[in-house]
């Protein structure tokens, strides 16, 4: 190919999918930081409020406070931290959902209501499904082909002769706006290049499952039994002792626990699941034979696979591409502008 053909191809597939990029930029920063802008944009619904010395109340009373009548709970996450409250989700029959948190001291409701109440799961779901659910996932599948397709035809047009890439990469800071504003673009880009691939990459494989199995019926959620959640996720803790509570799904007279296993990665969980009607445990799966592909590639797609450094160097990264995202259509539009004949 050309390199005229693949300056052209690099330029539409941007500029139809220039917003798809800055917002997937902007709420990727977003989630590399997802407990601590919640903390500090909300911190009376994100922090508890009962003093730690009080304890905590019953799992069943969590999940009794943040019930309502017309939705269920389908999925609590657990305090990652002494301060912290429970997250839940909650679903109706229809694919509606909603959130609230509780504070584990008291069992009080700290903030319910929509993703308009939650921000960060608002970017979330941006991030994920576009908030259109599969079709959502499906786009975002797609786009992800896109951004790969234009990081190869970037590079082989910017691609310099003899690699001299210190010289091909410098930017002419004296020449005019718009030039400045090439260069600029070019050399950022061409240096992100290989992060933003293994993102780009690690996310076409989180989101490849989803969009195969977009087809799949949502799980049933039905009423739990408030009486046996206790005794069940004791149960449940029983298979794996002293490791901390990640999360619980509640689903057609069954719950769900993935405990935290930091030993083998930093999303990697052990799971048991437990049958509400005769407590028996079934599918116990430890962290280290899980063959779970998101808790290997997650940590890669999030910089967390290089502990506090890779978060803050993937922070950058997303930032950078919602620049490029905005500087790809403004070049475009100046060359357009310029190429305008003179009244």
């Amino acid at each position: 190919m050309s390199k005229a053909a693949m300056f052209r191809w690099h330029q539409y597939a941007g500029l139809i999918i220039a917003l798809f990029l800055l917002i997937q930029g902007m709420t990727g920063a977003v989630l590399s930081w997802r407990t601590e802008l919640a903390r500090l944009i909300d911190p009376h619904a994100m922090v508890r409020q009962s003093p730690l010395k009080t304890g905590a109340v019953p799992f069943s009373w969590i999940v009794d406070g943040a019930q309502m009548s017309d939705m269920l709970v389908r999925r609590v996450y657990a305090p990652d931290r002494p301060d912290g409250v429970y997250l839940v989700e909650l679903a109706d029959g229809e694919g509606g959902a909603r959130y609230a948190t509780v504070d584990p001291g008291d069992g009080r409701v700290l903030r319910r209501g929509g993703l308009d109440s939650f921000p960060i799961e608002a970017a979330m779901q941006l991030h994920y499904r576009m908030m259109l659910g599969p079709i959502g996932t499906a786009l975002i599948f797609i786009n992800g082909c896109a951004l790969l397709w234009m990081l190869f035809t970037g590079l082989g047009y910017f691609w310099p002769k003899k690699g001299r890439w210190a010289k091909s990469l410098a930017v002419k800071w004296r020449q005019p706006n718009r030039l400045v504003l090439r260069q600029l673009h070019r050399s950022v880009a061409v240096v992100v290049a290989v992060p933003l691939i293994v993102i780009s990459g690690t996310g076409l494989l989180l989101a490849g499952p989803e969009v195969w199995e977009a087809g799949a019926k949502p799980p049933v959620v039905t009423p739990a039994p408030l009486g046996r959640l206790d005794a069940a996720l004791a149960h449940a803790q029983s298979a794996f002792p002293g490791q901390q509570i990640r999360d619980v799904r509640l689903s057609d007279a069954r719950i769900r626990v993935n405990f935290f296993a930091p030993a083998h990665g930093p999303r990697s969980v052990h799971q048991v699941t437990v049958d509400l009607a005769d407590m028996s445990l079934s599918n116990i799966v430890a962290a280290e034979n899980n063959p779970a592909l998101w808790m290997k590639i997650l940590p890669i797609h999030s910089g967390e696979i290089a502990g506090q450094t890779g978060r803050i160097l993937f922070t950058l990264v997303a930032l950078l591409l919602a620049a490029l995202a905005m500087t790809g259509p403004l070049m475009w539009w100046q060359r357009k502008r310029a190429g305008r004949p003179k009244a």
